[in-house]
């Protein structure tokens, strides 16, 4: 691992997809950006698909980051959204492979216990521990940046004790 890694944490979803980018260098870690990724629901989902695409591979460029970290699939009781999140981890997927970008999953579970402490944390403790563990002001606009941010955090900390993982 390069003494300085960039990691793109992404919170995938069809109409608002969170992302976090973070250097983490040692024990330091500092957010460098974050976005928001929202499509229209009165788009076709193939545009809408195309421009989670094209705007994850514009970041990744513009970034480059050395490692994406994705929240896995998880259980879902309404199919319509499972499918709907598996539609967007898809094209996530294909810009993976497409920038030879190495890629971490790991479940809700694993991001909430490393950011927590705790695997059941609801998204405010995961949001004041991200802005705490960040040293960051203010609150973040949606939960899809925090989630985005703990991911990336999550992969950092695999990376500096890789025993934890």
């Amino acid at each position: 691992m390069p003494d300085e890694t960039v990691i793109m944490g992404v919170d995938a979803a069809l109409s608002v997809t969170g992302i976090g980018i973070l250097m983490a260098g040692g024990d330091d870690m500092e957010v460098i950006h974050t976005e928001l990724i929202r499509t229209s629901a009165k788009q076709p989902l193939p545009k809408r698909l195309e421009k989670l695409h094209d705007s994850v591979c514009g970041l990744i460029n513009e970034f480059k980051p050395n490692i994406l970290a994705l929240e896995d699939i998880f259980y879902s009781k309404n199919v319509k959204i499972a499918l709907s999140l598996g539609q967007a981890r898809g094209v996530i997927l294909l810009a993976c492979a497409r920038n030879s970008l190495r890629l971490e999953e790991f479940s809700a579970r694993e991001i909430k216990q490393a950011v927590t402490g705790n695997g059941a944390a609801s998204k405010e403790q995961v949001a004041y521990m991200v802005k705490s563990l960040l040293n960051l002001n203010g609150d973040f606009e949606t939960f899809d940046i925090s989630d985005s941010l703990a991911a990336a955090l999550c992969m950092g900390y695999k990376i500096n004790c890789p025993t934890l993982s």
